[in-house]
This record gives structure tokens, sequence and C-alpha cells, in this order.
């Protein structure tokens, strides 16, 4: 059977943040059978959970059941905890989590660990928020990732907060009246949660507050701000059109962002999830995605499941798993093999 190694990863990205994040961050390694005596370099995959997610699962035991049974290659996967909740972007107030994944963690998994350290053998997944990252990191630093599988992924994030409702595509028919009374009611409620906040209010509010305030931080940072940053709309609900118009340029479901983004999407293996289509799920979000890549003729893996989105949770990992290794091609290598590194090439292009 593999094996779990716990790792304690010691952060100075995360460490910059203002409210309290422990620079301390639990990293569960799965390694596959036969790795202590193989000598073999095995492909990684990076697997991010929801919002506040902390938890395994089963994923340990279905990794060594497939993996037994031959449904998919041995690989190492680095499940990256996060139980108190971020979006996973670089923040004034909540770290520098990007910094932390791409300067720090992946390199130091690289030296440490007998993976293959190309971005052709190199995949990162999630569910909810860890969705959003999964498909968000490789466009922001492409040349470390080439697969990506999202279960149920919350793209919505920050789109629906600057839409009016109007703006409502047909493909979101089932749950078109619900986010409709979501943005009316709700919304502004969110935003002035913030704007009548200091930073040192963060760790006092509501999960959907703290992480609409964690993207602002990263869209629109305002630090002469008592709350950091800059919102699109204002006190009395009136759109702020140049600070809206950053947040437009942040989201991946307006078209331009397909546009931007098409040289690094068209060089992925992309396998998104969709599933039951209700106002508790993103499925109509990420339909209304895969019809703006199959538009811009990219290739995408839409993999229809059943159930909600915390659902399945065991059996959507382990098929995006097994769609983002055969994305990949994987072979391990003998670790005396030279295998080419893409450390120099990296490039910060956000």
């Amino acid at each position: 059977m593999g094996g779990v190694l716990d790792l304690k990863f010691e952060s100075p990205s995360i460490a910059k943040n203002k409210v309290g994040i422990s620079s301390s961050r639990l990293i569960n390694i799965y390694i596959p059978t036969g790795y202590e005596k193989s000598g073999m370099r095995y492909p990684t995959i990076y697997w991010i959970g929801g919002y506040t997610g902390g938890s395994l699962y089963n994923y340990p035991k279905i990794l060594d059941d497939a993996i037994q049974n031959g449904k998919i290659a041995p690989v190492i996967i680095v499940f990256i905890n996060t139980p108190e909740g971020t979006w996973f972007v670089n923040s004034d107030i909540t770290g520098y989590w990007e910094d932390f994944l791409v300067k720090e963690l992946v390199p130091y998994i690289d030296s440490n660990y007998r993976t293959i350290p190309d971005v052709k053998k190199r995949g990162i997944g999630g569910h909810s928020a860890g969705g959003w990252d999964a498909i968000m990191f490789p466009l922001f630093y492409p040349g470390i990732w080439g697969a990506v599988g999202t279960n149920d992924a919350a793209i919505w994030v920050p789109w629906e907060f600057i839409i009016d409702p109007e703006e409502i595509p047909e493909t979101f028919a089932p749950v078109k009246d619900g986010l409709s009374s979501w943005i009316i009611n709700n919304r502004a409620v969110d935003f002035n949660n913030i704007l009548t906040s200091k930073i040192d209010d963060y760790s006092k509010k509501d999960n959907e507050t703290r992480f609409l305030w964690e993207c602002a931080s990263r869209i629109s940072p305002n630090p002469n701000n008592p709350n950091g940053v800059d919102l699109p709309v204002t006190a009395d609900g009136k759109w702020v059109p140049e600070v809206r118009e950053k947040w437009r340029n942040f989201c991946i479901l307006e078209p331009k962002a397909i546009e931007k983004y098409h040289n690094e999407l068209s060089q992925l293996s992309l396998n998104i999830t969709v599933v039951n289509k209700n106002f508790d799920t993103c499925a109509c979000e990420n339909d209304y995605f895969i019809e703006f890549l199959k538009s811009a003729g990219i290739p995408v893996n839409r993999m229809e499941m059943p159930g909600n989105h915390g659902d399945y949770t065991d059996e959507r990992f382990i098929a995006l798993v097994e769609n983002m290794l055969g994305g990949l091609n994987v072979v391990s290598v003998d670790s005396k093999d030279k295998v080419a590194t893409t450390w120099g090439n990296i490039k910060n292009s956000n």
C-alpha cells in the first residue's frame, strides 16, 4: 500500500498576511506503493480542496486500489490543506498564496521527492474554490502544469459579483431566478460588509464576505483605505466603472478572458466535471465556460457526473486523476535519467 507523509511547511509568503493566518502549512503527500525501493521518478498532481478544505476523504485508499488494479499509473499527489479558508491568491491581507505554491512548494517537492519535474508530467486539480485555483494557476503561471482537473469549480467568483441580472446567459436557465434574486438582494450585503470594515475585522466575517474581500485585495488593492481595497460599487450601490473593469478583466467567465489566455488554455489537458444543475452547484457556470472553450476551438473533456456540489467526492477525484494522467501521457523514468527542468523558463505573466 501507498502512504501519506505529513509535511509541515513553513511559508515566508503566507507569513506576510495581516489577519493571523498560520504560515505553517500541513501538506499531505501521497506516495505510491514501491516508491522507497523503486528508484523511479513519478508524475505529480497538486490537489487543492474547497474553500475550507482539509479532508483527505478516502483518497489514499482509492489511489491504492486504482494503482493496484492498473486503472492509473503510480503517481505522487500533493494535497494542500486550507481549513481556515483561502482563495489562493496573492494578497496584502491574507498572504501571498500564489507565491507559496509557485515559488516555494512546487520547487520544494521537486527537490525533495522523486518527481518528474516537467510541465508535461505535472497536473493540478481541485474542488470548488480549489477548482478555480486549478484553472487559473496554469494561466497566471504557464509552464508549470500540463493538466487540469476540476470538481464543480467555483468559477462564478468573482464574475457574479459584477454582473447585472440582465447579463445572466441562457445557459443559466435552471438557476436564473435564484441568481437574479441573489444579485438583487444579497450581493450588496457582502460588499457593504467590506465597505464598512477595517482589515482587523476580516477574521470575524462570514466565508462569503471573506473570500470576496480576498479577491478584492488581489484585483483592486488600495493600502490607503481602512479595508485595504477598492470595490466595484459605492455604499449606495452604484458601480465604480474603473474598478468594475478591473474585476471583469480578472473573470474567467468573461469572453475576453478566453481570448487573453487562448494560448495557455490550448496547451492544457482540461478535464472539467459538470454536476446537477441547481443553485447550490456551479454546474451552469462550468458549462458556460466549456461553451466558451469549444467556441474558441480549445479542446476540453466535459465530464458529466451525478450528484450535487459535495457529493461523490471519491469517485470524482479518482476519475479526474485518471483523466489528468491520461492527458499527461505519464510514464515513470529511472531516477538516474536526465529530466529537463522548466524552472529557468517560468514567467510571471500576470
